[in-house]
């Protein structure tokens, strides 16, 4: 039999169509049982039958800053969005170029201090805080989708957590040759909110999201 307390839990998760159980620590604990719990505030007795044997997984919340690595051009551009992105989130490396990507990016995921060979190492943007594993990549519009899909295959198995791969739309690729007047600030916007709406959702998802 459970405790009392784990009964009311029960019952709440049922009322809420939540998975049935009790968080604890990172997982829901399960248990298996019939009974019936009283309710003080609606003086009705509820069936409870708690069978299931599964286990969730949740996901422990991110803390800030938030690192990441961003894939871009020019340091013209990704300076100010580094600086922008703060402080909830923290650029750990500028890399400019896909073999340096592919180079870089196993490190980075792992929590590790990448080569000091590739021109990355030469630019001052970013921390260059390598103490905790990249958690998103953001790359500029100047790179495809099918670039940070090669580069997401290529690191596969470097991360222990869920990655954003986060990539521009072709489709909404500005008309001309580089950046509109004033792109910083509109990419910091928007990278933002990307992130933003991924965290809340748990930073669970692993896959490739366009902007």
């Amino acid at each position: 039999m459970c405790k009392t307390t784990m009964i009311t839990n029960i019952v709440r998760s049922r009322h809420l169509g939540m998975p049935t159980g009790r968080l604890s620590g990172t997982r829901i604990l399960t248990c298996s049982y019939s009974d019936t719990y009283k309710s003080s505030k609606l003086g009705r007795q509820y069936p409870i039958a708690c069978t299931s044997s599964r286990v969730y997984t949740t996901m422990p919340a991110l803390s800030e800053p938030v690192p990441i690595v961003l894939i871009g051009r020019t340091t013209e551009i990704g300076r100010p969005v580094a600086q922008g992105l703060l402080p909830e989130y923290e650029v750990i490396r500028f890399i400019q170029s896909f073999e340096a990507a592919k180079a870089e990016l196993p490190y980075l995921l792992a929590g590790s201090k990448p080569p000091e060979s590739t021109e990355s190492a030469t630019n001052d943007v970013g921390t260059h805080n390598y103490g905790r594993p990249a958690r998103a990549v953001l790359f500029g519009r100047a790179f495809s989708q099918e670039q940070a899909e090669a580069l997401k295959e290529s690191t596969r198995g470097s991360a222990k957590d869920p990655v954003a791969w986060i990539v521009g739309d072709q489709k909404k690729k500005p008309a001309g040759d580089g950046p509109p007047p004033g792109y910083a600030n509109i990419a910091i916007k928007t990278l933002r909110g990307v992130l933003d709406q991924w965290r809340d959702e748990g930073a669970v998802k692993d896959d490739i999201i366009l902007y």
